[in-house]
């Protein structure tokens, strides 16, 4: 599934937004225990975003017109602060993943909740960046 990080808080999708692709699954508020929670990574777009930032496209890969996309992986903390986000993978390597992270690092989830209890919860995503959209 494709879906437009943009597009999650305008309705649509600036000229060079990156897209996310999620093939987690869902996150539940079942009885598993908080560690068993935060084991679990699920796509971010099934989690409640709170505040979004979009990734700023590099100036240098934007004026040669290159185009990749980072995965990233990350903890949405019980206050709904992202913490401990890494890449996992990224095409080109050493040209989108400062500008991934950056953004990521500034996102805030509702935290998830389990049996009343806020718990951590792991997430991933991927970021494509485009120049032409």
């Amino acid at each position: 599934m494709t879906r437009d990080l943009a597009a999650a808080r305008t309705g649509t999708r600036p000229q060079g937004a990156a897209a996310a692709t999620n093939n987690a699954p869902p996150a539940t508020n079942d009885t598993a225990t908080p560690a068993a929670a935060e084991a679990r990574v699920v796509a971010a777009n099934t989690l409640e975003t709170v505040r979004f930032v979009a990734p700023r496209y590099p100036a240098a890969a934007r004026a040669r017109g290159q185009e990749g996309w980072v995965d990233v992986e990350f903890t949405v903390s019980t206050n709904g602060a992202v913490n401990n986000a890494q890449v996992v993978a990224a095409e080109p390597n050493g040209v989108f993943e400062d500008s991934a992270l950056d953004a990521v690092r500034r996102w805030r989830y509702k935290p998830v909740m389990q049996n009343g209890t806020p718990v951590e919860q792991r997430a991933k995503l991927r970021i494509r960046f485009n120049s032409e959209e």
